[in-house]
């Protein structure tokens, strides 16, 4: 659904919910840049769940420019 939306230029969001829950941090930061990439090449945007402040900080390292919010 969300790639058909894209060809038809409408907006895409992308959600994960800890989706690197169980990978080292050295496979997270290389699936970031690879979410990364695919992110530049689509133009979606992401929504993404952790409760781990450190895969938090990971994906701050690879998204500067996101926001991050602390929930409850």
């Amino acid at each position: 659904e969300m790639a058909r939306r894209e060809r038809q230029g409408r907006f895409a969001l992308l959600c994960l919910d800890e989706p690197f829950a169980f990978l080292d941090p050295d496979r997270q930061m290389e699936t970031l840049a690879y979410l990364r990439e695919f992110l530049e090449e689509t133009g979606w945007q992401l929504l993404l769940f952790t409760n781990e402040p450190a895969q938090a900080e990971r994906a701050r390292a690879v998204f500067p420019d996101c926001q991050l919010h602390k929930l409850g």
